[in-house]
């Protein structure tokens, strides 16, 4: 009898860890985990372009200390972990994003616009606004060539398994397709009319790989143009109530994001079906867009308020707003830093904004936990406890 009260005990301890685990775990009916459960980014450090310098949280300096001017594009290269910022009075300043230090100015002649960075050759790529790729060695930090593109190339996006790079020629509004081991143009597209003025707010391009599309801005008309990557050919074009300008696809939603500054919207275009499934207001002249792909943040930068919106992805609400400087207008997210990098353009810096990525997560709640594993495997001990001491009893 002792071995079958003592099963009997064994039993009804299971059963009151059954009941306290709940509260001993700390469970979380918000399904997030405790030390996630309201951190949302901030700017953690400032750093000036012209000389290095750095300060603590968000610093505005009283004058530009980069003279530029307009759009100002950034990337990250991963396997050295540099930082490339383009202005437009011909220089890229690479800084290290661990010691956020400058590295190196290059001087790439022209006005570099945008750049992008390739990890099957480890080459940085900037576009310029006259009519030339520069193509800069990751390593050495060095110019390594140059391929010849059309008028005022702009906004880049790439295709790195089929080698290509697609941009936007500014002034006529040609989408352009590079292939980067030949390192020559391989195809062009017209999607607009030069009317002889200079275009702002930006056009955008954005390459979709699980439906192999690219998505470009089309200035004239106020709409996106969908194009087949391979062919050229266009697939649809989705009409928006004034001129769109950046352009971002974020593949945990399969949507491409799109900036329209007149209307300070940002639009939410599904890439599978090219239906438009919801919008977002943001500040004043909403000019570039980033997300935290391991989690649910859309950063969007806000020109001309010098400010930074950052949304939920899935409930498509705006969570904080962000004060940078005068004039930010590129931003990059790198999730193994857990940082949001942002370039203003106006004031010459550079922000690294922290990003929670724990926070931004979403996870299922402690509950789960505790009723579908924890349990279970509490409940099959007891069970199995009992059984062994009613075999002994016997």
């Amino acid at each position: 009898m002792f071995y079958l009260v003592d099963s009997k005990r064994t039993l009804a301890a299971a059963a009151i860890i059954t009941l306290l685990l709940p509260g001993l775990l700390g469970a979380s009916v918000a399904g997030t985990t405790p030390d996630a459960a309201s951190t949302l980014p901030y700017v953690k450090y400032t750093v000036l372009l012209g000389n290095g310098t750095v300060f603590n949280g968000n610093y505005v300096p009283k004058s530009n200390l980069v003279a530029s001017q307009g759009e100002a594009g950034i990337a990250y290269d991963n396997s050295t972990g540099d930082l490339y910022v383009t202005n437009l009075l011909q220089n890229i300043s690479v800084i290290s994003s661990s010691k956020l230090s400058l590295k190196k100015t290059l001087h790439v002649g022209g006005e570099p616009f945008d750049v992008i960075y390739d990890s099957r050759n480890g080459n940085i790529y900037a576009s310029n606004l006259n009519q030339k790729l520069s193509i800069i060695d990751g390593k050495t930090l060095r110019i390594s060539g140059n391929i010849s593109t059309g008028v005022f190339s702009s906004r880049m996006a790439i295709n790195g398994n089929a080698d290509t790079i697609y941009l936007l020629n500014l002034l006529n509004l040609t989408y352009e397709k590079i292939n980067l081991s030949k390192e020559k143009l391989s195809g062009n597209v017209s999607i607009g009319l030069y009317n002889g003025t200079y275009r702002h707010p930006v056009p955008g391009i954005a390459y979709d790989p699980q439906n192999n599309t690219v998505f470009a801005s089309n200035f004239e008309n106020g709409t996106v143009v969908v194009l087949d990557a391979t062919t050229g050919k266009i697939l649809r074009n989705i009409t928006f109530p004034a001129q769109v300008g950046d352009l971002f696809y974020e593949s945990g939603t399969d949507a491409v994001y799109a900036a329209v500054p007149l209307v300070q919207q940002v639009y939410a275009i599904n890439a599978a079906t090219y239906g438009i499934e919801g919008n977002m207001t943001t500040g004043a002249y909403p000019s570039s867009i980033s997300a935290s792909y391991a989690g649910n943040y859309l950063f969007v930068t806000n020109e001309l308020a010098g400010t930074l919106s950052v949304y939920n992805l899935t409930t498509f609400s705006a969570l904080e707003t962000l004060n940078l400087s005068s004039g930010p207008t590129g931003a990059c997210y790198v999730s193994e830093k857990g940082y949001l990098y942002v370039v203003d353009s106006g004031k010459g810096t550079l922000s690294a904004i922290y990003v929670n990525q724990a926070a931004s997560k979403p996870h299922p709640p402690n509950s789960f936990y505790v009723f579908y594993v924890i349990v279970p495997v509490v409940i099959a001990a007891a069970v199995f406890t009992a059984i062994i001491y009613r075999r002994k009893s016997g």
